[in-house]
């Protein structure tokens, strides 16, 4: 005995209403089902009724996007609207805090100005504990974050220059140094417009063959 197929869960809903007005329309004149059908009524009206649904839903669709287009620009209108007020208020306030207050905008608060980073001053360079360390030390800077130091083999101080240490600290151990100078820097928050690099005065110091643990520093010229 043959069995019916409905092949219809796997349709998308257009398809599903092309179908299902199919069967409809070829059931009906086909003599082999006779009025009255109430099941066949039943399946017409539920085409209907979904094809109504989809129709409506297109539209509350298309006029939803329409309205967040417009809301986009009321919103982009109101925000140009608040800031050419704002400039307004800014201008004929002359900057009067009591006056931008009384037009219901926030007054922002003043900005503080930026701490100039001064140049590590009282540098001192004394042997580590263990050979080819030197210890560097400075006055804390105030508003530095970290300090860097700068190192060279040239005595000369004209080339060369390479970071050998970052610290938090305005003391510093660099290892395995050897004859040359240093340079010690400090430095702000990070950020171009805040970072602050002093022009530091440079030690210079000797490394020792005969004695391992000892170092010689005379002071060198200052570089900037």
């Amino acid at each position: 005995m043959a069995t019916v197929k409905l092949g219809f869960s796997s349709l998308t809903k257009p398809q599903k209403i092309a179908r299902a007005q199919g069967i409809y329309q070829t059931s009906l004149p086909s003599g082999n089902f006779p009025p009255p059908q109430p099941v066949l009524s039943a399946l017409e009206a539920a085409t209907d009724n979904a094809s109504s649904s989809s129709e409506q839903l297109a539209t509350a669709r298309a006029a939803l996007n329409t309205a967040e287009e417009a809301e986009t620009v009321y919103y982009a209108d109101l925000d140009q609207a608040v800031a050419a007020w704002g400039d307004t208020v800014q201008s004929l306030s002359g900057g009067d805090a009591a006056k931008i207050a009384s037009s219901g905008f926030d007054v922002a608060s003043e900005a503080r100005a930026p701490i100039v980073l001064t140049a590590p001053d009282e540098i001192s360079a004394t042997a580590g504990d263990d050979a080819g360390e030197v210890d560097l030390a400075c006055d804390p800077v105030r508003g530095a974050r970290s300090y860097e130091v700068q190192a060279t083999t040239d005595l000369t101080g004209a080339t060369g220059w390479s970071t050998a240490a970052i610290r938090s600290r305005s003391r510093i151990r660099c290892r395995g140094s050897r004859a040359g100078r240093a340079m010690l820097s400090a430095s702000g928050p990070s950020g171009r417009g805040s970072r602050g690099r002093g022009a530091s005065r440079c030690k210079r110091w000797r490394r020792s063959r005969e004695a391992r643990s000892r170092h010689s520093h005379p002071g060198g010229s200052g570089k900037s």
